[in-house]
């Protein structure tokens, strides 16, 4: 399974009543990873895509509308397993 890096920089954006995040993870990851992910993120109404780079460990870019609470979305919001 893939994690986020905690050692690397967050970057957090507030535009137009939403939240951008780009996260990055500590490994690269599987085509079919990412599109669970993102199948994930979907069913509970926050876009997400996972980029992956030429060299190092894959991105995640969420987009998360302001209003939603916490508990909108809920215990899914975790990483497929890595395939």
């Amino acid at each position: 399974m893939t994690d986020i890096d905690y050692q690397a920089d967050l970057v957090l954006n507030y535009v137009d009543h939403e939240l951008h995040a780009v996260i990055p993870l500590t490994a690269p990851v599987s085509e079919m990873w990412g599109k669970r992910y993102e199948a994930l993120a979907q069913a509970k109404n926050v876009q997400a895509l996972v980029r992956p780079r030429r060299e190092g460990p894959a991105m995640l870019l969420l987009t998360v509308p302001a209003k939603m609470r916490g508990d909108d979305v809920g215990p899914c919001w975790r990483p497929p397993v890595r395939s």
